[in-house]
């Protein structure tokens, strides 16, 4: 995210979209989801997760895209997915172990914004948005 943030769409056109509700969807929104739900949450079984976005992504194979976005064909966009990625692995088995020691995951709905405050995110203000994640 932080890499992306620091990218403007003049750089690389295509990172931002708008929503059919107006609101802005960057690559980082999709990206953040797409790590959070199918690497840290993957062995964990909530009773829900309830997500902003709503997008297809392939961060498996080059190139990769979210929703109908192509993320940037770089070596340093790959590296820190593939870095997230082994981070993300590593805190889901931990979250796997509480789940088996108590069952009290299992109870809980999850609440995912992936990028709180896209508009800043997009115009560079990082110290503006941030990663939303809610239990109940």
């Amino acid at each position: 995210c932080i890499y992306l943030a620091q990218r403007n769409s003049s750089q690389y056109p295509g990172i931002v979209q708008q929503k059919k509700d107006e609101s802005m969807f960057t690559i980082a929104d999709g990206l953040v989801q797409e790590l959070l739900l199918r690497r840290l949450f993957k062995a964990v079984h909530f009773k829900a997760v309830v997500a902003e976005e709503d997008v297809s992504c392939n961060i498996s194979t080059p190139p990769f895209s979210v929703g109908g976005l192509q993320i940037p064909d770089t070596s340093q966009i790959s590296e820190n997915i593939q870095k997230a990625c082994l981070q993300l692995d590593t805190y889901a088995k931990e979250l796997e172990a509480i789940q088996n020691r108590s069952g009290l995951l299992r109870s809980m709905t999850v609440f995912l914004d992936p990028i709180d405050g896209t508009k800043e995110f997009v115009n560079q203000k990082g110290e503006c948005c941030t990663i939303c994640v809610g239990f109940s």
